[in-house]
């Protein structure tokens, strides 16, 4: 019987929307770009920001609720295309008929669901050098790893700069490779 436990630390430097999929027990929803011909706004008035259903749009055109609707001027709101939102900075006069509707174009997006599945044993690769030894390669394969659910999601430091997430976890004992000779379980 083999006793004792191997716990791992390090920190990912590249957050792909799989890697932190994992890290959270999540999973990625792929949405696909398309256009959405009318979208119904809440009340709207200067000041108000609204979210809309998709990031990544463009080719924005707010109208109002009349039967030959009349479109709003693009000066009377703001567009963060990025982030999907729109900012009211003014209304027309006089007032368009509300609820406003929006029609836009999206790009496809890759969406992390959080917490929506049972934690994965993972497979880990570390392909490195070794700097004390004059740069000589080595790898590192730990073949059943229990990664802990991600506790702190750094986006900028103190210094604007873009940190490495912190993992930890435990290296697991994969019973159907631990044979003699080889280079244990």
């Amino acid at each position: 019987r083999l006793a004792g436990t191997l716990s791992l630390s390090a920190v990912l430097h590249r957050l792909t929307s799989a890697s932190l999929a994992e890290l959270v027990s999540g999973a990625v929803d792929e949405r696909a770009g398309g256009v959405v011909p009318s979208y119904t706004l809440p009340p709207v008035a200067p000041g108000v920001e609204v979210r809309l259903p998709h990031l990544c749009v463009a080719d924005v055109v707010v109208t109002d609720s009349e039967a030959t609707p009349a479109t709003i001027a693009p000066e009377h709101y703001t567009v963060q295309g990025a982030w999907g939102a729109i900012e009211f900075v003014s209304l027309p006069e006089p007032a368009p008929t509300q609820p406003l509707h929006v029609a836009y174009s999206h790009l496809a997006a890759h969406q992390v669901d959080l917490l929506t599945q049972a934690p994965r044993l993972l497979e880990l690769r570390y392909e490195g050098v070794n700097i004390a030894e004059v740069s000589a390669p080595f790898v590192l394969e730990l073949w059943q790893v229990e990664i802990a659910r991600l506790k702190d999601l750094v986006l900028l430091d103190s210094q604007r700069r873009l940190p490495g997430v912190p993992l930890s976890g435990e290296v697991l004992l994969d019973t159907s490779r631990a044979q003699p000779g080889m280079l244990g379980g």
